[in-house]
């Protein structure tokens, strides 16, 4: 289940869904009793089955394990060497740039997003790269997308996606931990099962108030799955497949959870655009906000710590990319009096 919240503290450098899980999720894990005196399906089929049916793909189409990172590690461990090259955006969820970069110890090249652009991924550049790599004789390997980008907030529409992939034969992972959150319709997850080069990681936590239950899947081609298959779904304790299981189920409940955090997150950038005009609201999707700072006034390590005065606490970009420089904050959008409280911390914090 979620974070248990600290009264009086609003946490708003995590991405943690604001919302609690579905009752139906709460009242599974209350009866779970028997479940847990039981021996569950070592192979996560009955977890996989309702990936498979809710999402509508087919089940060899689907891997679990415990968490993004369980699958991450062991997936590009066996799909790239130390010679592979591999292109991923800046800036992005860094984790895969440890991976590729340290662990599996292989070539990473970044295609640098721009503050201009209000760091867009441009498909038609992203493509005159991966042609250029094969005009070259130096083609990429893979390419990774975070859809939509963390910690940017921006995305790539399903179609240019689409477009896009079909065009080459380069191997993409694209993780779309936070795309619920768009609506309905925006997964690559269809394509991805009938493709030859395409793997959607989705994590069953962030978008399901399930922050602190492990559980997330690979979907993409039959054959890249069975080959991640063997022992990935071990990890997934009993609690998790209940609770990701029923969570799946409850879509009704979720697209609410979703529609309403949309519109908390509009009604959070027009505070922060009329109390506070002297910060930049950059545009975006999913539960953050990103936001730039004005470079004559505190920098972004200052407010953090002027935000906490008031137990909020905000993310400093900084430690995430270089390209953010010194004065941009991401927001995690909460509930309308939380929100409230971002902002009063922001105007005393800027105003000291």
């Amino acid at each position: 289940m979620s974070k248990p919240k600290v009264p009086g503290v609003v946490i708003a450098d995590v991405l943690d869904a604001s919302f609690p899980p579905a009752p139906q999720v709460v009242s599974a894990l209350e009866h779970q009793s028997l479940a847990l005196a039981a021996s569950q399906p070592m192979d996560g089929v009955d977890l996989i089955q309702t990936i498979a049916s809710v999402r509508g793909v087919p089940e060899e189409s689907v891997t679990i394990g415990a968490g993004s990172s369980s699958l991450m590690y062991p997936a590009l461990g066996r799909w790239l060497t130390s010679k592979s090259r591999v292109l991923l955006p800046d800036p992005t969820y860094e984790e895969y740039v440890h991976i590729i970069k340290h662990v599996v110890d292989c070539r990473v090249d970044r295609m640098i997003l721009s503050h201009a652009n209000d760091y867009r991924v441009d498909v038609d550049s992203l493509k005159a790269l991966l042609d250029r790599g094969v005009e070259e004789k130096d083609p990429y390997d893979l390419v990774v997308l975070v859809n939509p980008n963390n910690p940017t907030g921006s995305f790539v529409e399903r179609a240019d996606l689409e477009a896009l992939v079909s065009k080459v034969d380069t191997r993409f992972l694209i993780d779309e931990a936070y795309i619920e959150y768009l609506g309905p319709g925006h997964s690559m997850e269809p394509f991805a099962a009938r493709s030859e080069n395409t793997i959607v990681c989705k994590s069953l936590s962030k978008c399901y108030g399930l922050s602190d239950v492990r559980a997330a899947y690979l979907c993409g081609p039959p054959a890249f799955m069975k080959e991640l298959r063997l022992g990935s779904a071990e990890g997934v304790d009993t609690t998790a497949r209940i609770a990701a299981t029923e969570a799946l189920r409850s879509g009704e409940y979720y697209e609410a959870c979703y529609a309403e955090m949309r519109r908390l997150r509009e009604e959070l950038a027009r505070q922060l655009r009329e109390r506070l005009p002297i910060i930049e609201v950059c545009p975006g999707a999913a539960n953050w906000i990103l936001c730039y700072l004005p470079p004559s006034g505190p920098d972004a390590a200052v407010i953090r710590v002027r935000c906490r005065k008031h137990n909020v606490f905000v993310r400093n970009c900084e430690v995430i990319s270089e390209l953010f420089g010194t004065h941009t904050v991401r927001i995690t959008v909460k509930d309308s009096v939380s929100n409230n409280r971002i902002v009063a911390a922001l105007e005393s914090a800027m105003s000291e």
